[in-house]
């Protein structure tokens, strides 16, 4: 298994584990490309604007197939999340949260969703299959405060658990079948930040 790491020291440490080999690697903000944003890194955190577009910012020369992905996240009145197994800018998979459904009643099960880009966007998901790719989130954070998601990704399946629940708060069976790809944030609309990205590739 692999470790992808965003650090603030330069530094590469190789760990072993049982029979599995992990590899931590700096992720500085040269490695990264971005597509229809603007983005600052300061003090270990990401700030991604999307200028009002559906933007990604991808990990360069980086392939990603199946393993765990962490991150703490923070939005309010955004769309924001992870963008994985890519083969450009518009054809990829992502999950993404809406914060500001987190404590409405009437709109928490629109809290978080997956979207198969470009032909299965969530209206046309929404519409076709209603409440299987959106759900609740559980535990619920609140809007504007940061929050930790898991994204355990496979060759068809995704769960993501948040702020360290051992119970999935997602699960989705990917609709296409791409199995690898670009790997990145996505947002959309306003802002979003990022920090303490940690990605667990399977060997």
């Amino acid at each position: 298994m692999r470790q992808l790491c965003l650090m603030t020291l330069l530094f590469t440490t190789h760990f072993s584990f049982s029979l599995e080999a992990q590899t931590n690697i700096l992720v500085e903000p040269n490695q990264w490309q971005t597509h229809k944003c603007t983005a600052t890194f300061e003090q270990g955190t990401i700030h991604i604007n999307s200028n009002g577009e559906t933007s990604v910012m991808w990990i360069k020369d980086f392939s990603f197939a199946t393993g765990i992905v962490e991150m703490d996240i923070k939005g309010d009145e955004d769309y924001l999340g992870l963008a994985f197994h890519g083969t450009d800018n518009q054809t990829y998979d992502a999950i993404y949260f809406r914060p500001f459904n987190f404590k409405r009643p009437e709109r928490q099960g629109n809290a978080i969703q997956y979207i198969d880009k470009p032909h299965n966007e969530w209206d046309v998901l929404r519409k076709q299959f209603p409440g299987k790719y959106e759900n609740t989130i559980s535990p619920t954070p609140d809007a504007g405060t940061w929050f930790h998601a898991k994204f355990v990704i496979g060759t068809s399946e995704v769960k993501v658990y948040i702020n360290g629940s051992e119970t999935e708060t997602f699960s989705i069976q990917k609709i296409n079948h791409r199995k690898e790809g670009m790997l990145g944030l996505w947002v959309d609309v306003n802002d979003g930040y990022f920090k303490n990205l940690v990605i667990y590739e399977d060997e």
